[in-house]
């Protein structure tokens, strides 16, 4: 009885600053929470949503879809505002609660949502200055893999992000002042 009132306050509580809405008790399969992507956690700093990144445990598969972690979904709701600090994190390679194909570091993680926020992807062209790994498949994940194994390729990550994040960020002080 103890563990139902504190799964019921839990859930309350996600309701009330944003993290889940009802429609994770509809349809057939109520375990599934579906998390507001577009809500940022009540009263959350940008600043406190990347401290978060090593808590993230999903990443959506497909650019721009729906993140439904509660802590990565508070990361890109800031947008753009998020991309500095984020550029920051790409050095990191502390693994992450994320595998899919292979185990991501806080780093990919970072670059996965720097990827869903400005709707760009740097390494692809970072991996291509060099053939395939296997060639017989072409570019694949493990030639993204193969580039951030090295700081060296980490760094390159970085500077390739910080100049979309700089870009982006003069682009729209530019067309705030007209």
């Amino acid at each position: 009885m103890k563990a139902i009132r504190k799964w019921l306050s839990a859930v309350y509580f996600l309701l009330s600053v944003g993290c889940i809405s009802l429609k994770a008790f509809e349809g057939s399969n109520s375990s599934e929470l579906t998390r507001a992507g577009s809500r940022q956690v009540a009263s959350q700093s940008v600043m406190q949503a990347i401290e978060n990144i090593s808590l993230i445990e999903d990443i959506p598969l497909k650019r721009r879809a729906h993140h439904t972690d509660p802590y990565a979904a508070a990361i890109v709701s800031f947008g753009k505002q998020a991309g500095p600090l984020l550029v920051d994190k790409i050095l990191d390679d502390k693994p992450s609660k994320y595998f899919y194909a292979f185990q991501y570091t806080i780093g990919d993680i970072a670059h996965s949502l720097l990827d869903d926020i400005y709707g760009q992807d740097p390494s692809s062209a970072l991996i291509r200055r060099k053939p395939p790994v296997d060639p017989t498949q072409g570019y694949m994940y493990y030639d993204y893999v193969a580039l951030v194994s090295s700081r060296k390729g980490r760094e390159e990550l970085q500077a390739a992000w910080r100049k979309i994040v700089d870009e982006a960020k003069s682009k729209d002080s530019t067309a705030a002042r007209e």
